[in-house]
């Protein structure tokens, strides 16, 4: 995958989610910005212009899904991405969704990623018709 001059945001209070991204993203050429809280995203966010927006859905502070309000609010074009190893009740999962544009469930595939990405950034790259959903969690009742 070819990322290169893509700004991407990166927004996780795990250290460990957010180096593997960042290796991962700068890896295909991106440029990354990786901030340990919701916070400091947003603030990045109003600083800077950027590509993409992969957020943790659960931080403390600010959460992700405050996150993609402030984002789509600052800049309603930017694309973001939530992620999270626990999704929430089907509910609450709606309301992620509805302002989230591509959902990865932790732990994800680089595949997962690959897609995502590219179906959002219209890159080749992923295979058949785009789905921002990859990795995303099935809703149960």
């Amino acid at each position: 995958m070819d990322l290169s001059g893509r700004k991407i945001l990166v927004v996780d209070d795990h250290s460990l989610a957010r180096e593997c991204l960042r290796e991962m993203l700068t890896s295909w050429g991106a440029q990354v910005t990786d901030v340990g809280e919701g916070t400091a995203g947003l603030a990045a966010i109003r600083k800077g212009s950027f590509d993409l927006i992969i957020s943790d859905l659960y931080m403390p502070g600010l959460n992700g899904m405050e996150l993609v309000e402030s984002a789509k609010f600052v800049n309603p074009k930017i694309p973001v991405v939530l992620m999270s190893a626990a999704w929430p009740k089907t509910e609450t999962l709606k309301r992620a969704r509805g302002g989230a544009d591509g959902m990865l469930a932790k732990p994800f595939e680089v595949s997962q990623v690959v897609q995502v990405i590219s179906s959002l950034l219209g890159l080749p790259g992923s295979s058949g018709t785009p789905n921002p959903d990859a990795g995303s969690p099935s809703p149960t009742p």
